[in-house]
């Protein structure tokens, strides 16, 4: 399918013959991103969970985005575990509803992962290398993320939706993960 698009668009001279490879990686990104969106889609309709996937995409991607951290050796392997975290969300958002958390824990909690991110961030990749101007503009965008994050989970806490929280516990084990793959790979 990504054949005969790149193989249209170049007959309509949309792109040129030294572009194709850009082209192709790019319609490769989009083709995985709409099979992993759909799967989690539907996933979030059978659970019921349509909300919370709508607010764990608002508040994830963003701060993924530019904090970085742990990336899946290929698309599967992605999907897979991107999946499973989010069925693991929905869990964990459902078993903290049912408890009586105090607003306290959920404050320190943010707050110290908050910390966390913002100190590790950005975190690159093998297949996303970052300069030191863009690790410097990524973490002034990560904190202005983390700082509006923050705010909205303290008006969520009223309606015992954690969702912020999870995502900084996601966040933060992912950035460790991404940094302990960097030092694997003698990046740092």
């Amino acid at each position: 399918m990504i054949e005969k698009i790149l193989q249209v668009s170049q007959e309509e001279s949309l792109f040129s013959e030294e572009d194709k490879e850009i082209y192709e990686y790019g319609y490769l990104l989009l083709k995985e991103t709409i099979i992993n969106v759909t799967i989690a889609l539907i996933i979030a309709v059978i659970m019921k969970k349509i909300n919370i996937f709508i607010l764990f995409s608002v508040f994830f991607i963003p701060l993924r985005t530019f904090a970085g951290g742990f990336h899946a050796k290929n698309a599967l392997s992605c999907s897979i575990l991107s999946n499973a975290i989010l069925v693991g969300v929905y869990f964990i958002n459902d078993f903290l509803k049912a408890q009586p958390i105090g607003l306290n824990y959920i404050v320190i909690c943010v707050v110290v992962l908050g910390i966390v991110i913002g100190r590790l961030s950005p975190v690159d990749s093998s297949g996303k290398r970052l300069t030191d101007s863009e690790k410097r503009k990524y973490k002034q965008i990560v904190n202005c993320i983390l700082l509006v994050e923050m705010i909205v989970q303290l008006c969520l806490i009223s309606k015992r939706i954690y969702i912020v929280c999870i995502v900084f516990v996601i966040e933060a084990i992912s950035l460790i993960l991404g940094m302990r793959g960097n030092i694997k790979e003698n990046v740092f």
